[in-house]
């Protein structure tokens, strides 16, 4: 039967061998990332250069049953004031104050969400197409509600043309 102490000697020499492997492990992870990172600021340059404005969210994870599930959507929309590709993890939802959600944009997200979200990206490309034909069409009926709105309040509001005085 082991001794405590041959056990914690035990656990000691796995630490080191497992760390041993740290070095390698990390460095490849970072390069890898850093590939990605590198992508997804492509990507999200193409998207910015369209100057859309139109936030989206697509679920690319859930856990558990609506509404109190928990859920990670990978979207495009403005996070810390900035637009880009982003991530969100949605908390279930506390009957007394709602969900709460942590938001990312992509590359700052946990690695592990930025690698789920990644065979999300067209689906999402193809959602904030349809999200901003949409919006368009409201906004160009809005404005066609404003003009019409404008020229009543003009029409009302604007004096009637003065009246020659023949009298001179």
């Amino acid at each position: 039967m082991p001794t405590q102490k041959d056990s914690l000697s035990e656990k000691l020499e796995r630490i080191k061998k497992s760390a041993q492997q740290l070095p390698t492990i990390s460095s490849r992870l970072n390069t890898v990332t850093d590939l990605l990172t590198h992508r997804i600021n492509a990507l999200d340059a193409v998207l910015k250069s369209f100057n859309l404005g139109v936030p989206v969210w697509v679920a690319f994870s859930s856990y558990g049953n609506p509404p109190f599930d928990e859920h990670d959507d990978v979207g495009y929309a403005k996070v810390n004031g900035r637009w880009g590709i982003a991530v969100r993890a949605v908390a279930p939802a506390d009957p007394n104050r709602g969900a709460k959600a942590e938001y990312w944009l992509f590359n700052e997200a946990p690695r592990d969400l930025r690698v789920r979200a990644v065979d999300k990206i067209p689906e999402l490309i193809e959602a904030l197409i349809q999200n901003a034909d949409k919006i368009g069409a409201a906004i160009s009926s809005k404005y066609q509600e404003v003009e019409a709105m404008t020229a009543a309040l003009n029409e009302v509001l604007s004096p009637a043309p003065a009246k020659p005085d023949k009298a001179k």
